[in-house]
């Protein structure tokens, strides 16, 4: 493999020999403490999003009511009075429908 460096601090590397065997419990606390205090946890939202994140949301909402509303009064087609037997058929046959026949049996559609 590769040899161990000949200085412990090499370039590129850390020592971290300290976390090893601290031998002193407070000494191994104050290193991870001072490590984790140079840690930036905060979560990294972009400024520009969280300002615009109230109206975005806004317009979204408005977008879904507007769906629903538009899903709500488009008509819908009603099944052809044959679709059942039609059904009863394609079960009997083990026949797979494509879209085309489902859309003219139950929407009365013309394939």
């Amino acid at each position: 493999m590769t040899d161990p460096p000949s200085s412990p601090l090499a370039p590129g590397r850390i020592d971290l020999r300290a976390l090893d065997d601290p031998g002193d419990a407070g000494k191994a606390e104050q290193i991870i403490r001072s490590a984790l205090a140079r840690v930036d946890l905060t979560p990294r939202v972009a400024p520009w999003l969280a300002a615009r994140s109230g109206p975005v949301l806004a317009a979204a909402a408005a977008v879904l009511v507007v769906a629903f509303g538009l899903l709500a009064l488009a008509p819908r087609g009603k099944a052809s009075p044959g679709a059942s037997a039609i059904l009863a058929e394609w079960i009997a046959a083990s026949h797979v429908p494509t879209n085309g026949e489902i859309l003219a049996a139950f929407q009365g559609y013309l394939p």
